[in-house]
C-alpha cells in the first residue's frame, strides 16, 4: 500500500547552501519534492522550511503559493519563530552569530 496521506509534519532546516544561480539545478526544494510532500502529507499537516538564504527564502515562498496542496500560514509566507522545539545546529548557529533566519510554514490543503 503506498503511504500516502501520512506524513504530519516536515522540517527543512537551511537546505540548498548554494545561493549562486548556477547551482539552482540543486535545489532541494523544488517541484518533485513538493509534489511527492503533498502526497505524502495529510490535510492539515505542516511543512516547516528555514534559511539563512534571503534568495532561497523569497524562492521557496513563491513556489508555495504557485502550489493548491499547500496554504501558507501567513500573508507574507514568513512566521518569526521556529514553531518547534527542534533547532538544528545550523540555526543554533546563525542564531548565536546574529544571521537574520527566514522562516516559512505552510499547511497541507
Amino acid at each position: 500500500a503506498e503511504p500516502g496521506r501520512s506524513v504530519r509534519r516536515v522540517s527543512l532546516h537551511f537546505p540548498d547552501p548554494w545561493w549562486k544561480k548556477r547551482h539552482d539545478k540543486r535545489r532541494v526544494i523544488g517541484d518533485a519534492l513538493l509534489t511527492e510532500l503533498e502526497r505524502l502529507m495529510e490535510p492539515g499537516g505542516e511543512l516547516f522550511i528555514q534559511t539563512d538564504v534571503e534568495h532561497r527564502a523569497e524562492q521557496y515562498v513563491a513556489q508555495l503559493r504557485d502550489r493548491r496542496g499547500f496554504e501558507l500560514v501567513s500573508k507574507s509566507g514568513y512566521v518569526d519563530d521556529n514553531p518547534f522545539a527542534a533547532r538544528s545546529n545550523r540555526e543554533r548557529r546563525a542564531i548565536e552569530d546574529g544571521l537574520p533566519i527566514w522562516r516559512i510554514l505552510a499547511v497541507r490543503r
